[in-house]
């Protein structure tokens, strides 16, 4: 329902004059934002003080939720919006705050997440024309000016603007919520500086209403039934899906499409877009060995729907994308050959062309069925092994990630979201942690690590009724801030688990040493340069720290009591971390 004065407590101070700042936060109301995530400086008090005046005089404000560092309220802001899908606000200082941002911006902007990124600027003028709270008033006003701060993050971000009046305060912040909401939504970044809030304003406010987010568009019918013919005439038809999973609609939708085509589905995105239990789900990563056996490839909101050196589609082999935007302008060099692009949300063109393969495909409903029948006969087999091999490895020393998926998978129903910062080992964690409910797995969607500690805060704020587990190796929990993360959930009174898959090194970089030396003298000597972090630091006591349930798991028979306790101080109210020493080897 759309915002208005008539439908709400008033949104600004009545009797009271006004300052830019005023109209920040009421327009942040106004537009929906319900929380701002703040690491603050000494150019962010007129919007703190804007926040006060409002809680005093009983009108409605955004929630303040203070991240220690900055990468903490960006992942946090990312977590609620895969929750909400309602863009909030961040608020940094100057262009030092701005950088401390950071990867967080990175993953905002590949996993599509609206959020307004806000920060001070240092004050314009040396003296403040006479008014000392306008002023430079210390050596770092000076220092902290740039010729170009917003291009700091610009290549990463949807729009940019600097609020240039007090005057337009309401009409400039209604625009970038407007810009981060639209589909595909993206982070936007407004620059505020000091004489903008603190200039007197008018009490005038932007209409939501009259600003809305662009809808996500619908398909053009003749590319649907352009699709239904090159799917109706596959041998080999394979499904490919990375961000389908935005709403619980499109889920469905993909569930019904699938099983009217008896294809696989290969999942790998920010979002579960396909439950893990269906027998037509292959497989979550890039798709090998199926993208080489297919004969028509239909990607859905996904950027990499395979990775050319690994498999290559066959010559005669048809590939058809549905995105919201299939061209992706932002990743400057992609290289995969589109046959049919269609640019819509998929929420509204798979039942369109569901809809169509059925009226294709009722004379061959034997063929359909065989099809499905040996894809799920496949999938199970695969799967079966997966679980063989798990459990095989279970009283291993030290204890191996695929013990450790396989006892989470046993300990968590549907009831948790899971974010899945596991990295190298994301694949196996997928396979061994079955998600069904939509909304019940996220992946930061972009490459910079240390996301999901403040995604779990976000996301516990979004939808404070779940339970939340973050799973991440050890590197990406300290890249996750884990004392910032860790503090926010305490005092905001968000409680997660995070279990970490501790194998005390970057896991990664070993494993791109050894592709790319296969004969290497790191793997004859043992001696890995910068990759190992041994002996590692004490994770558990960093929990305890923060008033966080912590505890290291050594041995294989400590492991489910371990995660039992962890989960039981979750759902009595506290935060905890389980510190899993394992082994690097994952099969």
């Amino acid at each position: 329902m759309a915002l208005s004065e008539t439908a709400r407590p008033p949104l600004l101070p009545p009797d009271l004059p006004l300052d830019g700042a005023d109209l920040v936060v009421a327009q942040f109301v106004a537009a929906g934002v319900e929380t701002l995530f703040i690491n603050s400086g000494t150019d962010t008090f007129p919007v703190q003080e804007a926040i006060a005046k409002r809680q005093a005089l009983g009108l409605t404000a955004p929630r303040v939720v203070l991240c220690l560092d900055e990468m903490v309220a960006a992942a946090a802001a990312h977590g609620h919006f895969l929750v909400s899908g309602k863009p909030q606000a961040v608020l940094v200082h100057v262009d030092v705050g701005t950088q401390q941002l950071g990867g967080a911006v990175h993953n905002a902007q590949r996993s599509r997440i609206g959020m307004l990124l806000c920060a001070g600027r240092a004050p314009f003028s040396i003296d403040g024309g006479g008014e000392f709270r306008k002023a430079r008033k210390s050596h770092i006003h000076w220092i902290q000016e740039q010729r170009d701060q917003a291009g700091i993050v610009r290549t990463y971000t949807k729009w940019e603007y600097e609020l240039r009046s007090s005057h337009l305060a309401g009409e400039v912040v209604q625009r970038a919520w407007q810009v981060a909401a639209s589909a595909p939504a993206g982070p936007v970044y407004l620059v505020l500086p000091l004489e903008s809030l603190l200039d007197p304003a008018p009490p005038a406010l932007t209409p939501p209403e009259r600003f809305p987010p662009l809808a996500p568009p619908a398909p053009r019918p003749e590319l649907i039934e352009q699709a239904a013919d090159l799917l109706a005439a596959a041998r080999a038809p394979l499904i490919v899906t990375g961000m389908t999973g935005v709403t619980p609609a499109a889920v469905a939708a993909l569930v019904e499409l699938t099983e009217t085509l008896g294809a696989p589905v290969v999942s790998d995105g920010s979002r579960l877009s396909f439950p893990t239990t269906h027998p037509l789900w292959a497989d979550s990563g890039d798709g090998t060995p199926l993208v080489a056996e297919c004969d028509v490839l239909l990607s859905l909101d996904i950027e990499v729907p395979y990775i050319p050196a690994r498999a290559h589609l066959p010559p005669t082999a048809r590939h058809i994308k549905i995105d919201l935007d299939p061209v992706n302008p932002s990743v400057p060099l992609q290289g995969f050959p589109v046959d049919l692009a269609i640019q819509a949300d998929s929420a509204l063109a798979l039942p369109a062309l569901t809809a169509a393969l059925r009226e294709r495909l009722r004379h061959r409903q034997e063929e359909v069925a065989a099809r499905a029948t040996a894809v799920a006969a496949a999938n199970a087999e695969r799967q079966r092994r997966y679980r063989a091999l798990a459990h095989a490895r279970r009283d291993e020393l030290p204890i191996s990630p695929l013990a450790l998926f396989a006892t989470l998978g046993d300990l968590l129903d549907d009831e948790w979201t899971l974010l899945d910062e596991a990295v190298g080992a994301s694949a196996w964690l997928t396979r061994l942690v079955p998600r069904t409910r939509p909304g019940s797995l996220y992946k930061s969607g972009g490459s910079s690590l240390g996301w999901a500690l403040g995604a779990a805060v976000g996301v516990k704020l979004a939808e404070p009724e779940r339970l939340v587990v973050a799973v991440m190796g050890d590197g990406t929990f300290v890249y996750g801030c884990p004392t910032a993360a860790l503090w926010a959930a305490d005092v905001q009174q968000t409680p997660f688990l995070t279990v970490i898959n501790n194998n005390r090194q970057h896991a990664a970089t070993r494993n791109a040493l050894r592709m790319g030396y296969p004969e290497s003298y790191a793997e004859r000597t043992g001696s890995w340069p910068g990759i190992l972090i041994d002996p590692p630091p004490d994770y558990a006591a960093i929990a305890r720290a923060c008033r966080a349930h912590g505890e290291t798991v050594d041995r294989p028979e400590e492991l489910e009591p371990a995660l039992r306790r962890a989960i039981a101080a979750v759902r009595n109210g506290q935060a905890a971390v389980v510190d899993v020493r394992t082994t690097h080897v994952l099969a």
